[in-house]
């Protein structure tokens, strides 16, 4: 008898157990009986890593992946859904005139509203070069013809969608290109060229950012660098917990280069042959508004294919802990 009600006893904390667990995972990823609700900017490439590697993340993290659709602005001139080629300088990028027209109004007479309506927080990817006539001090394209790689469709969809974001404090994280649009949007300056940018400054480059291109035409796969977090009262450390991250996978050749005289402030750096480059940016005045140089989603995606070079980059849970921090914020302050 006393057999029979031990082992009643044992089933029911083994019950009671996992009942707690399905509820603390449903407590994280689930509100009012659905997930939470990650909008991931539009891109008319979904078919790039950048953007499915998001997408797997935030679905393995437990949130819903919700695409989002284009935003416009109808202060520009557009061809289809297109930006017309007569705003489009012939590298692409946006004509100085028209930069300074989407500069001016920002989400004014835009459907940014709609697409933001019903999500709980976005994520604007990886991606382009960003047109450097949309820069706060405007500059002149980086001249280089093996690296025209402008889309002033997105730009003008990315920049009007973190300025709503900004403005109507709906949280995002910025990969990236979405980094970088975010200082631009913010009033950082742009290093349009890191190998250019170190040459002038007479220091050594040796491809610590992006890896070459490979001869041979294979894939390219992403460098990996350590990360120093510079602020301790910062979402990058309450979401790492330490001071440093080794193994941040990188792909940009582009970079911020000072948030001087900004509302930013920076939360992570990768020294790089002494010179401090930014990896990390936070607005001070938002209660989440991150950016991020590199990307965790490549390692998640990296150690859940179970790939060969998986551990030349961050450890699983560290790189998983961005979105399930992201989610978590979510459930605490947007979905009550």
């Amino acid at each position: 008898m006393q057999k029979k009600r031990f082992n009643k006893f044992i089933i029911a904390v083994i019950v009671v157990f996992v009942s707690a667990l399905i509820g603390l995972y449903a407590y994280h990823s689930h509100v009012n009986g659905r997930k939470v609700r990650i909008g991931v900017a539009w891109t008319s490439d979904t078919n790039s890593i950048f953007y499915t590697y998001i997408v797997k993340a935030i679905e393995y993290a437990g949130g819903e992946a919700v695409p989002l659709g284009q935003v416009k602005a109808n202060y520009l001139p557009y061809t289809g859904d297109k930006i017309s080629s007569s705003a489009i300088a012939e590298q692409g990028y946006l004509l100085e005139e028209f930069g300074k027209l989407l500069r001016e109004n920002g989400y004014k007479d835009s459907n940014a509203a709609q697409i933001f309506a019903d999500v709980d927080a976005v994520v604007f990817t990886g991606g382009e070069d960003i047109s450097p006539t949309i820069f706060a001090k405007i500059q002149p394209w980086h001249g280089i013809q093996s690296e025209i790689d402008y889309n002033s469709t997105r730009d003008v969809s990315d920049y009007v969608g973190i300025l709503y974001c900004l403005d109507n404090n709906i949280p995002f994280i910025g990969f990236c290109r979405g980094m970088q649009m975010l200082g631009v949007v913010s009033g950082a300056t742009v290093i349009q060229d890191i190998p250019t940018y170190f040459k002038q400054i007479n220091v050594k480059y040796d491809n610590e950012h992006r890896n070459p291109t490979p001869e041979n035409g294979s894939f390219r796969d992403f460098a990996s660098h350590e990360l120093q977090i510079t602020d301790t009262d910062s979402l990058m450390y309450a979401i790492n917990k330490a001071e440093k991250t080794h193994g941040a996978a990188s792909w940009h050749h582009q970079a911020l280069l000072s948030v001087d005289g900004t509302p930013l402030k920076v939360t992570a750096i990768c020294n790089t042959n002494g010179v401090d480059m930014i990896e990390a940016i936070e607005r001070s005045d938002k209660p989440f508004a991150l950016g991020l140089q590199f990307h965790p989603e490549a390692a998640i995606n990296k150690h859940l294919d179970q790939v060969e070079n998986a551990n030349k980059y961050m450890n699983f849970d560290e790189a998983v802990a961005y979105f399930h921090y992201l989610l978590a914020y979510c459930k605490k302050n947007r979905c009550n």
